[in-house]
């Protein structure tokens, strides 16, 4: 594996200098800049699009979490921090490993040991999934979940959301699965008739939408068979999802 990219995002020069002198040690990843904020960070991840980002969360005017937005989603995250508290938001972002400071040397080994780890998943995923033929509404599939295997009707998955390299499976039957998979491959395999992605975060059976609900001029909710809360959808997705269901009625 080529050594990774990676950026360092601190406030405190110290801070940033001591931590690029301790990965420096670590032909697998090289530091291609570093940031003192936010929006600094921005700029260099949308010039250089590193595979990692060292990350700290107090920081003045805007938080290590604002940053995570814009990123893309396959950017590894490791937040560097002295406070412990936010080590379940972090890990609620899709964070590989939460580094407290001071942290010691064999600290950053088992760090760089995560990063490679998820980077090899990454990579194992990126050249096995590559679906060429699209299934059928009617076919049936197998998916894995855990150490499990289920086989399962393509008509009977209600709604799909990503959630960084994992995918959550929403079934008609109530049923709900965690895959380690990418949206995207769902979303190039499934029936593009009966599937839509209608946000960032909802692909959608049509076929499983029971109820649409109007709110405000710029907010609807759907209530999808199988899931427990309706979906809130913002004024681009109630567009697009009021034509497709003027489609099905048709």
């Amino acid at each position: 594996m080529k050594p990774l990219k990676a950026i360092i995002v601190d406030d405190e020069g110290p801070a940033r200098r001591l931590l690029a002198r301790s990965l420096a040690v670590h032909p697998e990843v090289i530091v291609i800049g570093e940031a003192s904020n936010v929006d600094e960070a921005a700029q260099l991840c949308h010039l250089h699009s590193p595979d990692v980002v060292f990350l700290d969360i107090s920081m003045p005017q805007k938080t290590g979490f604002d940053l995570i937005p814009l990123l893309k989603n396959d950017t590894i995250i490791i937040f560097v921090t002295a406070y412990s508290e936010h080590a379940v938001s972090a890990f609620h972002v899709g964070a590989c490993d939460y580094l407290l400071k001071p942290f010691s040397p064999e600290r950053i080994a088992q760090t760089i040991e995560r990063i490679v780890a998820q980077r090899t998943k990454l990579d194992i995923l990126d050249s096995t999934e590559k679906p060429s033929v699209p299934l059928r509404y009617h076919a049936d599939v197998v998916i894995r979940s855990d150490k499990s295997l289920i086989r399962l009707l393509v008509s009977e998955i209600a709604m799909i959301k990503p959630d960084r390299e994992f995918c959550h499976f929403y079934l008609t039957t109530g049923k709900k699965y965690m895959l380690f998979q990418k949206i995207s491959y769902w979303e190039n395999l499934l029936p593009k008739e009966q599937f839509h992605r209608i946000s960032r975060f909802h692909l959608v059976n049509i076929k499983a939408v029971i109820q649409f609900d109007r709110r405000e001029r710029n907010e609807s909710a759907i209530t999808v068979k199988g899931c427990e809360k309706p979906i809130i959808l913002a004024r681009a997705a109630t567009i697009k999802l009021r034509a497709l269901l003027r489609t099905e009625i048709r």
